[in-house]
């Protein structure tokens, strides 16, 4: 029912309102990833293929960089930027950070889902908060 609904009101086509608006999330969750990936401060594991954006502070071993992305989640509710966490293995993680050392076999990363169009227009205010937490 809820995706007939979906689709009844904003149907699937390139240029209608939910394409616009799906567009303006990738958008965000691609120069998010931009932002990350050019800050010696983070690590970037996979780029975003649609809202959804992973990475972690950077730190050499996994324990340090879990224990500092938990330090950033919480930071970064306190200036109400609300992050994920997301634990991942050794086996995804390695292949992208090939100087960090695997004292454990995965690591907690942080993930954002900028799934709403005005994602687009706050990102320069979410960095903020990203770059004073990190």
């Amino acid at each position: 029912m809820a995706l007939w609904a979906t689709q009844k009101h904003l149907p699937l086509n390139r240029d209608g309102t939910f394409a616009a608006d799906l567009a303006k999330c990738r958008n965000a969750a691609k120069d998010l990833f931009a932002r990350l990936a050019a800050d010696e401060r983070f690590l970037t594991i996979i780029p975003p293929e649609l809202d959804i954006v992973l990475w972690a502070p950077s730190g050499e071993s996994a324990s340090e960089i879990s224990k500092r992305a938990q330090h950033m989640f919480a930071a970064a509710a306190d200036r109400n930027l609300h992050l994920a966490l997301v634990t991942l293995p050794e086996t995804l993680l390695a292949p992208h950070w090939p100087s960090v050392t695997f004292d454990q076999t995965d690591v907690t990363c942080l993930r954002s889902c900028l799934m709403k169009p005005e994602h687009d227009d706050w990102l320069d205010r979410i960095w903020h908060i990203l770059s004073a937490v990190a």
